[in-house]
């Protein structure tokens, strides 16, 4: 992934309701097609894209990929590009 950012978590807010909401700003404010996976009980992964077909055809279907990792009361976010995963759950 090409840039981390470490928060500090608190309360009792678990990793899943966090990534549910990154994907609900995504798709809402963002309008952005997304996909989120849990990896593990530390880890979820969410990517996001526009949902244009001309983009297809010259090759510009960039995908953001978010990473979401907790560690006791940190999260680390690693957000990068790529290809947009047709198989979500092989990532």
């Amino acid at each position: 992934m090409a840039d981390a950012k470490v928060f500090r978590m608190g309360g009792s807010q678990t990793l899943e309701e966090v990534a549910h909401a990154l994907e609900d700003f995504l798709r809402g404010q963002k309008h952005l097609e997304t996909e989120g996976v849990a990896q593990s009980e530390t880890s979820y992964f969410i990517q996001a894209r526009v949902r244009e077909d001309w983009k297809k055809f010259v090759g510009l279907d960039q995908a953001i990929q978010i990473r979401l990792t907790r560690y006791d009361t940190s999260l680390t976010v690693d957000v990068g590009a790529g290809k947009w995963a047709d198989k979500l759950g092989g990532v």
